[in-house]
């Protein structure tokens, strides 16, 4: 997976890390309050990629979602921080 040059910007007080050994690695996003907790990961799967939202306090369960491209899997993610982000950023602040 190229995690370099295709990921998506996110939203102000997020960004992307790089996880896992060099042959499974998967890049996940956290809030900068609290990098210990992953919000979202995008990994390989098949002839793609596979993209997770963790469950939070608005959302009972992981969403997951195929896509073709690391390119579009990161846009939904950075999409959908720019929704969830205060809320998110706040449930961390409470930890």
């Amino acid at each position: 997976m190229d995690t370099q040059s295709t990921l998506q910007p996110l939203p102000s007080g997020f960004h992307w890390e790089a996880q896992g050994p060099v042959t499974a690695r998967h890049m996940v996003a956290v809030a900068d309050i609290n990098p210990d907790v992953w919000l979202a990961t995008i990994g390989d799967q098949d002839n793609g990629c596979l993209a997770i939202i963790r469950r939070h306090q608005a959302r009972a369960a992981h969403i997951d979602r195929p896509f073709r491209t690391v390119a579009a899997a990161s846009g939904w993610v950075a999409r959908w921080l720019d929704r969830q982000g205060r809320l998110i950023a706040a449930e961390l602040a409470s930890w």
